[in-house]
């Protein structure tokens, strides 16, 4: 006979609930705000200045029927101060003062911006922080947004690469190979994390300059390939508890330490490798200050959107503040240019990088 077991309601506490509304509520106001700037990147300026600015999406038709209402007024006034001067030439009333030329250049300024926007409504802003992203590293050479991306790419990757393998190899050792050095090398990245160090830059560009890496593309990768810090003490746990039954068959089988490391504990620390890679890669691809400092020849996308947003101006349609990159929107759409890499990448990889790391051993 079998007996019916009653299943016990779990209960939620005051402050369970409590917390579960606040991170709801912080969930909520990332997005908004995640949506809001997407949006906002989307508008022209006048629409977010002038025609409800906390809407999230813009009234293109609105800055449409402006703009054709501008052009209409231009060629009213151009028409009067056309048949102003005709009057004046006749005798019949007093010469306009040099107004129909003015007139004319606002009103093929109008007739322009019309013709560009075209189809690219409600993407001009986009082709406009397109057109104007690039990087001066002199005044006679200009890297445009491609570029900007390739050098990210080789910053971020290689440096992203080096300091996680460099990290991962070190703690496998010191967890596989528990000899007296191992302890001091464990115990060196403790102490390091410990101790601020302060005053290292100047020391850090003099030593690539003498070795003659200094504004190189492999400057920095070669300066990131260190073991120090956090992710060394992680990796050392997960190889340490990696099970040794593995190892050990292959030894048997006749393997050497090099390919029981990336035939057998690789494959089972992947997950945790690509998750350090991708962490790496999102900070080295937003950071602008050490690749100005060592590479300078070789700016990224973050150093481009540093001296941006640094520089007021923008192109033939700062007159009527539409899209110059002193506004929000324009401002905006150069930031989403810059992450929709790192955002596509992970998009890509989120279910390897999210999956369990499964470890077992061997039965027999």
């Amino acid at each position: 006979m079998a007996i019916k077991m009653k299943e016990k309601k779990e209960k939620f506490s005051p402050l369970t609930i409590i917390l579960l509304v606040v991170l709801v509520l912080y969930c909520i106001s990332f997005f908004y705000l995640l949506i809001w700037g997407i949006c906002a990147s989307m508008k022209v300026n006048n629409d977010f200045l002038r025609w409800e600015p906390s809407r999230l999406f813009s009234s293109y038709e609105k800055y449409d029927d402006y703009l054709k209402m501008l052009i209409v007024n231009t060629t009213k006034d151009v028409d009067t101060y056309k048949l102003l001067g005709v009057k004046a030439s006749l005798g019949l009333a007093n010469a306009p003062e040099q107004q129909v030329p003015e007139f004319q250049a606002r009103l093929g300024q109008y007739q322009s911006i019309q013709s560009e926007m075209g189809a690219w409504i409600p993407f001009y802003t986009y082709k406009y922080a397109f057109r104007v992203f690039s990087y001066a590293v002199t005044n006679d050479n200009v890297v445009r947004l491609g570029r900007l991306y390739l050098n990210s790419i080789l910053y971020a990757g290689g440096c992203g690469f080096a300091a996680t393998f460099v990290p991962c190899i070190a703690a496998y050792a010191c967890a596989r190979f528990p000899y007296k050095f191992s302890r001091i090398m464990h115990t060196t990245v403790i102490i390091v994390m410990m101790i601020p160090i302060v005053g290292s830059q100047p020391s850090e560009i003099e030593m690539a300059v003498n070795l003659h890496i200094f504004d190189t593309v492999y400057c920095l990768w070669i300066m990131r390939a260190n073991f120090l810090g956090l992710y060394f003490l992680m990796f050392y746990d997960i190889c340490k508890a990696l099970p040794t039954s593995f190892s050990e068959a292959a030894k048997m089988d006749g393997a050497n330490n090099f390919q029981i490391f990336f035939k057998i504990a690789m494959p089972l620390i992947k997950n945790t490798f690509m998750t350090v890679f991708l962490i790496r890669f999102i900070a080295f691809w937003n950071e602008y200050q050490a690749p100005m400092l060592y590479t300078p020849s070789y700016p990224t996308v973050a150093m481009g959107l540093n001296q941006l947003m640094s520089v007021a101006g923008g192109g033939p349609s700062t007159k009527l503040g539409i899209f110059d990159m002193t506004f929000t929107p324009s401002r905006m759409a150069a930031a989403v240019l810059t992450a929709a890499p790192v955002c596509i990448l992970f998009a890509i990889f989120q279910k390897r990088l999210l999956g369990n790391l499964t470890m077992g051993g061997i039965k027999g």
